[in-house]
């Protein structure tokens, strides 16, 4: 049993078949790559630094057990109370974030969100109207 044609499917399909031909724009390739370098540069950093915080871990677990003590947050809520205790956890959580292995995990995590930018970019650069330069002026604006 065969279906008849529909019209607008077939309007979307020709559509796609045109988006599949056209060629890379100047800008999108330029995207891409600065996606990929970004992604390259960035996983190299990130186990760069995982590898090297190996090191380093022996020192930070000293370092974190001095604040951990009855002594440390008794004076920290006779200062400021609960919400200064608060405060300075959350200090501590994003001061860690750039130390250590944390510091790997989150350039892994920023290095993918900044590569996935490029390429969402890239990806949606035709669709984005184009603009055109004005001679006299130098300035470009919308076409109309």
């Amino acid at each position: 049993m065969e279906y008849p044609p529909c019209a607008s499917m077939s309007q979307d399909v020709q559509k796609l078949d045109r988006k599949a031909k056209q060629r890379l724009t100047r800008a999108q390739v330029w995207l891409y790559l600065t996606g990929y370098l970004v992604l390259v540069s960035g996983s190299l950093g990130s186990v760069w630094a995982y590898r090297r915080a190996a090191q380093d871990d022996v020192g930070d677990a000293i370092i974190a057990s001095a604040y951990d003590t009855k002594k440390y947050q008794d004076q920290l809520e006779r200062y400021g109370g609960k919400a200064n205790i608060l405060a300075t956890e959350i200090q501590q959580w994003f001061v860690g974030l750039w130390h250590g292995r944390h510091l790997a995990y989150t350039l892994a995590l920023l290095t993918l969100f900044a590569a996935l930018a490029c390429f969402y970019a890239a990806l949606f650069l035709p669709d984005l109207p184009p603009f055109d330069e004005d001679p006299a002026t130098g300035r470009g604006g919308p076409k109309p």
